[in-house]
């Protein structure tokens, strides 16, 4: 690219962020202060946990993102008390049983930003392995992805992990034979971080040694003895090190961890009917569903793709195969490292799931890794049409190309926040209760002995109810949990 085009590039880009941002942070503040997403409150209140002085061991699967989030609570807490807002823990405490919305907008802001950032990683990612056009569709691909960006919405650890991901690619696009050790003790941490994000985050060990062996292979080393060199090996140091010091919990149960680790990715498939994608509405809002799409499958294998090829739109998932047949074609060693991943990871899910873990944004891991396949085929069919034709015809029907695969998406993301936006039929319930039935009264709700079950209306226990759950919650011996909602009461 020439210089004259690089300002051209940035605006763009600074364009394609700007949209990103907005359908990431577009009516961000849904339901708050109710919380309706199941998975939403384990980082926020293991981050809390973390500022008492008390750590969870137990969870172990998934986590990582409430590091980030206790520094920033950290700071959140010392603004307040100078300002006033806090004269303590205490005040801080009762803040969130009172109204967690600020702690939930900061972990909702903080995703946003995480979101985003993916997006620039995957610029410079896909204009490294392609061109600095082919980065500028990646991102806008993801930028306006319906999963992504709304998923961009929740304090979940999958947006980090997708973050983790495309830096890792990143890193590894890089990897050299000369290559320091330094350079691979990073790489082996930032897989370390991965996975204690979430447990497929291991699976990125698989493009790393394969980068590793390709540098050996031009090299003409024998690649057996390869696996074995000292800055691999290294790497490996790094990972436990850092994996370790990440999820200590692991490392205390480590026979419970294998378990589920086991169970996660390598136990087998079970039949489970599987309905719309309103189905993950239920994490979301009433109404927010992940992508505009119906599966009726029970094959787990058909799931996942048919929500990859709706989150994309088929003319990209199209796209995208065809630009894996022109890397291996072209023995684009990086970009077809790039693909094997993708099928790795969606192998690894379909194969893997139980019945108690099957969601739609478990295919977002490899959704920026298609873009950058998928902009590869739009560039490569650039430049054919430029030679056979010319330069106005090829972007013509590049350009064609690129909406037929993005308007979609674009419009699905859009629909997302929309509905996003609008009042939790949860929310309405629990106002028409307030409204309407008389104090004193008794209501029947589904849910936990410590609160309503996230399905239904959003009402609070009662003081008598507290009491008796603080009760329980001492004679099982939990009690962080009975001083919780001691202050609750």
């Amino acid at each position: 690219m020439t210089n004259a085009l690089v300002p051209k590039t940035s605006y763009i880009l600074a364009f394609i962020l700007f949209v990103g941002l907005v359908l990431r942070v577009w009516a961000i503040n849904f339901g708050l202060p109710y919380t309706f997403h199941p998975d939403e409150g384990f980082e926020i209140q293991r981050a809390l946990q973390l500022g008492s002085g008390s750590f969870d061991f137990d969870r172990t699967g998934k986590g990582g993102y409430y590091y980030l989030l206790f520094i920033e609570y950290g700071i959140f807490f010392a603004v307040g008390f100078v300002l006033g807002m806090f004269s303590g823990a205490k005040d801080f405490a009762q803040l969130y049983i009172a109204d967690p919305s600020y702690f939930y907008l900061i972990g909702r802001i903080t995703s946003a930003f995480i979101g985003v950032a993916t997006v620039y990683f995957l610029f410079k990612l896909t204009k490294k392995l392609v061109s600095a056009e082919a980065g500028l569709l990646a991102a806008a691909l993801l930028a306006i992805s319906p999963l992504h960006s709304l998923q961009s919405h929740y304090v979940i650890v999958d947006v980090p992990l997708v973050f983790l991901t495309v830096y890792l690619f990143y890193l590894i696009t890089d990897l050299k034979p000369e290559s320091s050790t330094k350079y691979y003790l990073w790489i082996g941490s930032i897989i370390a971080a991965a996975t204690v994000t979430k447990m497929p985050g291991i699976l990125l060990v698989i493009p790393f040694v394969l980068a590793h062996l390709g540098n050996c292979y031009q090299l003409k080393k024998n690649l057996f003895v390869s696996l074995f060199e000292k800055r691999l090996l290294l790497s490996g140091v790094a990972f436990v090190v850092v994996f370790a010091i990440g999820n200590p919990g692991a490392v205390v149960n480590f026979g419970d961890y294998v378990s589920l680790f086991n169970e996660v990715l390598f136990a087998p498939s079970h039949p489970v009917e599987v309905t719309t994608l309103a189905s993950e509405a239920v994490e979301t809002t009433s109404t927010a569903s992940a992508v505009a799409a119906d599966s009726e499958s029970s094959n787990r294998f058909m799931f996942y793709l048919e929500t990859t090829a709706t989150t994309m739109s088929y003319p990209g998932l199209i796209l995208a195969l065809a630009g894996t047949l022109l890397a291996i074609f072209n023995k684009r060693f990086q970009l077809i490292n790039i693909a094997l991943f993708s099928l790795v990871f969606y192998f690894a899910i379909a194969a893997a799931s139980t019945e108690e873990l099957v969601f739609h944004r478990y295919v977002m891991p490899f959704l920026p890794l298609l873009a950058i396949l998928a902009s590869y085929a739009v560039t490569s069919i650039f430049t054919v049409v430029k030679e056979k034709v010319s330069v106005v015809a090829g972007a013509v029907v590049s350009v064609l190309i690129a909406i037929s695969a993005s308007a979609t998406p674009l419009l699905a993301a859009i629909n997302n926040n929309h509905e996003l936006g609008l009042p939790d039929t949860r929310e309405l319930a629990a106002e028409w209760f307030f409204e309407n039935v008389p104090e004193g009264s008794k209501v029947m709700l589904e849910g936990f002995n410590a609160r309503p079950f996230n399905y239904t209306a959003p009402l609070r226990p009662t003081k008598q109810q507290l009491t008796e759950i603080i009760n329980t919650f001492r004679q099982n011996g939990e009690r962080g949990k009975a001083y919780y909602f001691s202050i609750d009461k």
